[in-house]
């Protein structure tokens, strides 16, 4: 086995290790005694083994291990376990049939310290890298490597989830790097650069969608602090009529009478009630302070979400989607930004799905399977991840009500 360690600066020298793998009689196990094991005598005689016996004593768990060992199918490959500050990488190399060469080696995240591990690899003639998607870690290793001629697959953690107490960073890579050798890896799916930029936005704008959210739920709480109640009368307090009542009092205007008669088509025909909703309120002056706040960082999403909204029609039409993109609205109930974003968790090209079920499967909506002892314990559907299932939930007879005003239409339409 070789060992590298990074080199942190310029002037320290590269330190190495070198052993090896192979675990014969004299290797890791060391020398076992020469004793023999008296066979046992059977009562009946034809249950006892005929021909010659095997000297069981003479075996060590690495020969036992080599006559039922699985067969290699990737020759030159490497496991790297990904951290914030660190990535540890192992190498392995070697005929198919025979155990491998494993070297070790300690790399930085910094950009100096990816090149010199894509250069690393390429020494060695890695032919395929495996890493587990932990977070956000993962994305500058993998922008490193891409397009140096070296497939990257990623691994799910539930997949090579490692035993409790049983788990270190070498040993995490070793074992990715094993997993990777015997094809047992079942890769995760990676977006085109172009989709990728637009799940970024999709994503974000959800993010903001949901802050928006949140605002709106505090200008709903300081209200009833201050006994306004105009959200038990309005269905939309941030209505038409609901934003010009809310600029009123915000004004300080106290006339109840004047404040309901702002309400605009049906509304005017709850003024009776919107009037006792507002008669005697105690909204202070610090009420109108947090109210203002929050309408104000209110507004800011909203310009926000309308660039991103603006940002995603260019990508889209610039990277050559917009087929795919119509295609997407074309199910009944999808609308703009339901489509925007479906197309960019799943991407344009459906090859990469063997069939509409894997699809399904993937996103986070089929029913899982746990069958134990013949019987089915369990048919809830697999978790997937967060937002594609909630990007389908959302799309088809469920689409949520746009209630910003700019961003109704989307994409500045």
């Amino acid at each position: 086995m070789r060992v590298i360690l990074p080199q942190p600066h310029e002037n320290e020298r590269e330190q190495t290790m070198t052993g090896s793998m192979e675990t014969g009689r004299d290797g890791y196990w060391g020398s076992l005694p020469e004793t023999k094991l008296a066979l046992p005598e059977y009562r009946n005689p034809t249950l006892a083994p005929s021909g010659p016996q095997k000297n069981i004593s003479q075996e060590t768990p690495a020969h036992r291990q080599k006559e039922g060992a699985m067969k290699a199918v990737v020759e030159r490959c490497a496991g790297i376990d990904v951290a914030k500050k660190t990535l540890n990488v192992c190498v392995l190399s070697g005929p198919a049939d025979q155990e491998p060469e494993a070297e070790l080696g300690l790399f930085g995240t910094f950009n100096a310290d990816l090149d010199r591990l894509r250069n690393w690899l390429l020494e060695k003639g890695c032919q395929q890298v495996v890493m587990e998607s932990r977070g956000s870690y993962w994305k500058p290793v993998y922008a490193a490597l891409e397009g140096s001629g070296i497939e990257v697959q990623l691994a799910n953690g539930e997949d090579v989830k490692a035993r409790r107490g049983h788990k270190t960073d070498w040993d995490d890579c070793q074992f990715l790097a094993n997993l990777l050798r015997h094809g047992m890896i079942r890769a995760s799916f990676i977006p085109p650069p172009a989709i990728r930029d637009l799940r970024d936005l999709t994503r974000r704008r959800r993010q903001l969608s949901g802050a928006a959210v949140s605002e709106r739920n505090r200008v709903q709480k300081v209200m009833e602090e201050a006994n306004v109640k105009l959200g038990s009368v309005l269905s939309d307090v941030f209505g038409v009529s609901g934003q010009l009542m809310l600029e009123k009092l915000l004004d300080g205007e106290a006339d109840a009478e004047a404040i309901a008669e702002l309400a605009q088509r049906k509304a005017r025909q709850k003024i009776p009630e919107i009037r006792q909703a507002l008669e005697g309120h105690r909204l202070r002056d610090h009420h109108r302070r947090m109210l203002r706040l929050s309408l104000e960082h209110i507004a800011f999403l909203e310009r926000q979400i309308s660039a991103i909204d603006e940002e995603v029609g260019k990508l889209i039409e610039r990277e050559g989607y917009q087929e795919s993109f119509d295609l997407v609205r074309s199910v009944p109930g999808v609308q703009q930004i339901t489509a925007a974003a479906l197309l960019a968790e799943t991407g344009a090209d459906m090859n990469v799905f063997p069939s509409e079920g894997q699809l399904s499967s993937w996103i986070g909506v089929a029913p899982g399977n746990r069958i134990s002892a013949g019987k089915n314990k369990s048919g809830a559907t697999t978790r997937g991840n967060r937002w594609r299932a909630l990007r389908w939930w959302n799309a088809p007879g469920r689409q949520p009500r746009e209630r910003i005003p700019c961003c109704r239409n989307g994409f500045g339409d």
